[in-house]
């Protein structure tokens, strides 16, 4: 082997392994975002939803932030995957990588953004009275009517994003089982997605956090085993 193909595969073997810590502090994010919800509970909609993010401020200010940091991360994690996968899944795995790039900007951009300035209307909401109040909840109103189709619109796209790497994930490096949660995780979220149309549908959105915790810690732990030599291998 080449000083120069040693070279390149000693760059991939670090990119795999800022990946793999990458997307496990990915999981660890979900993990705690899913913790932050069951504090939080269902949301009500309008006006009580307003109350009820007023009523756990602090923690719905962490939670968002929280999703930011962990959609964050997956950049990283997405970028090792697709240099991994991409030999035997190139088409799959750049529609992936343009789905989830979507998602991430989405997500940020509009979702947690508009979910953190609810939270401050919130707190001017509960402390209002009046005329004052009704000014607060007609602001709220419009970003409001944004939540459900943005929610949506990064649940499923995250969703789909994942299953089409897990799918990819069934010719790899890596074990089977993780390719199956991952495409469970694929499903469980775009379930989730439609919550806000499909009321039953909100008891996926915990479990598709928590299915996503596992799933990211299996490849995880599995990306930071390999190494550019060992391709060819199962993990």
């Amino acid at each position: 082997m080449s000083r120069s193909s040693e070279n390149a595969d000693s760059s991939k073997e670090r990119i795999y392994r800022v990946g793999s810590i990458a997307i496990i502090l990915f999981g660890i994010c979900y993990f705690l975002g899913a913790v932050f919800s069951l504090i939080i509970g269902p949301a009500p909609e309008g006006a009580g939803y307003l109350t009820s993010l007023a009523g756990h401020a602090t923690v719905s200010y962490i939670n968002f932030i929280v999703f930011i940091i962990a959609h964050l991360l997956l950049i990283p994690a997405i970028i090792a995957l697709y240099l991994l996968l991409k030999p035997t899944h190139k088409i799959s795995m750049s529609i992936a990588a343009v789905i989830l790039a979507v998602f991430i900007v989405l997500d940020i951009g509009i979702t947690e953004l508009t979910s953190l300035s609810l939270v401050s209307l919130a707190q001017k909401y509960v402390v209002s009275s009046g005329a004052a109040q009704d000014v607060v909840y007609a602001q709220a109103q419009g970003l409001l009517g944004i939540l459900p189709l943005a929610t949506l619109l990064s649940f499923v796209l995250s969703s789909i994003g994942f299953l089409i790497i897990a799918l990819a994930m069934l010719k790899s490096p890596f074990r089977k089982v993780t390719s199956i949660v991952g495409i469970l995780v694929g499903i469980i979220g775009t379930l989730a997605g439609f919550y806000a149309y499909v009321p039953v549908l909100s008891l996926f959105m915990i479990p598709s956090l928590f299915a996503a915790t596992l799933w990211a810690f299996l490849v995880g732990i599995q990306l930071h085993k390999i190494k550019s030599s060992q391709l060819s291998s199962t993990v």
